[in-house]
């Protein structure tokens, strides 16, 4: 999963009630399949797994904890 070069990017997937996506921890940053995480890859929302609440109100708490880690890790 190396990214070569990057200034921004963003994909937006969505499953409706799905239990399926990405794995996260509670940073909101993408776990791979050994358990490590990707560095610079957060998810959030119906794109990450394992959720039964669906919608804006996942999105926007994800969001806000992937948004406060990244800026933690900035400084």
């Amino acid at each position: 999963y190396e990214i070569k070069e990057c200034d921004w990017s963003s994909d937006v997937c969505s499953s409706d009630l799905s239990y399926g996506g990405l794995r996260i921890n509670g940073k909101g940053q993408v776990i791979d399949t050994q358990g490590a995480v990707i560095p610079g890859l957060y998810c959030g929302g119906e794109a990450s797994g394992g959720g039964n609440q669906h919608g804006l109100g996942r999105a926007l708490v994800h969001g806000y904890i992937a948004g406060s880690s990244i800026a933690q890790e900035r400084g």
